[in-house]
């Protein structure tokens, strides 16, 4: 035991370490036939008459602190999907793939059991931060099996509040090649994914982070219905992210959507949402003239 502290009149705090070789299957955390060390915290509640009527424990991983770094993991990585469903346990397996020492290959051997549960834990408020943090974390070139279970459902992971983030990090922390089967699903619905409270966040990340072929089709397809977008409240965002990330000649295509006049530019400026665009347009041409 380190330490035990009151917090507060009826709650003990109290942090200690726990040793052992587990030989019989007891806590799937704790790896078989191998010597393992946790740094634990644990919190008691008693009531008025000096009972325990609530108490919890949590692992730390502190592999500066650990004898065996390796039986750690290998005890987080037999029951990671387990882990990523729950706050705690999803925390602990951050905790893990952030560690010095923990090499690309043990990293993904970390979460080896969320293969064929991606999209499950994509939509997982705990299991998505784990995804995301592997997605971080490691080569691209390791990353494909998120995207195999994406495939063929990538416009209902734009629109999922959770799932979204996954499609974010991909475009990020991947090259084009790797994330084309996702972005082509996409496009054909890009306007509507545009004016989706999640999806425009996944358009926009399009625009910043793919290809330039991905993001010259994106321009297209937005200029479509330009004018109807500069005025949503949700797509002017996507309209400002094309006008700041597409190409030139781009660029000068959407503005000619946008206000083929100057006119429908002044109309376009008295709209308290295309106001922004307005804006927009009116800085990207004073750094072309500079």
């Amino acid at each position: 035991v380190h330490s035990i502290t009151q917090d507060g009149p009826s709650s003990v705090k109290a942090e200690f370490t726990m040793t052992g070789t587990q030989t019989q299957l007891l806590t799937p955390i704790f790896p078989m036939g191998k010597r393992f060390q946790w740094l634990c915290s644990a919190q008691f509640d008693f009531d008025s008459v000096g009972k325990i009527h609530r108490r919890s424990v949590s692992f730390n991983f502190d592999p500066a602190s650990s004898l065996d770094m390796r039986a750690n993991l290998e005890g987080l990585s037999q029951c990671s999907l387990a882990l990523a469903s729950t706050p705690s346990g999803s925390r602990l397996l951050q905790l893990a793939m952030e560690a010095n020492g923990v090499s690309d290959s043990v990293r993904v051997q970390l979460i080896d059991q969320l293969r064929g549960h991606a999209w499950e834990a994509a939509g997982s408020p705990h299991g998505n931060h784990v995804l995301q943090k592997l997605i971080a974390s490691v080569p691209p070139q390791r990353l494909h099996f998120i995207i195999e279970e994406l495939a063929g459902r990538a416009a209902e992971a734009a629109e999922h509040q959770k799932r979204c983030r996954i499609l974010e990090r991909l475009l990020e922390h991947c090259p084009g090649s790797m994330t084309a089967r996702l972005v082509e699903e996409l496009l054909p619905k890009a306007s509507w994914l545009a004016r989706h409270p999640f999806g425009n966040f996944v358009v926009q990340h399009i625009l910043e982070h793919g290809s330039p072929e991905h993001r010259q089709r994106m321009v297209i397809a937005l200029c479509e219905d330009a004018g109807r977008l500069a005025r949503h409240r949700i797509a002017s965002n996507v309209v400002r992210a094309a006008l700041i990330h597409a190409q030139p000649q781009d660029r000068a295509e959407l503005v000619q959507a946008l206000a083929p006049d100057r006119q429908e530019l002044l109309n376009l400026g008295k709209h308290k949402i295309g106001s922004f665009v307005c804006r927009e347009i009116k800085l990207l041409s004073k750094k072309h003239d500079a």
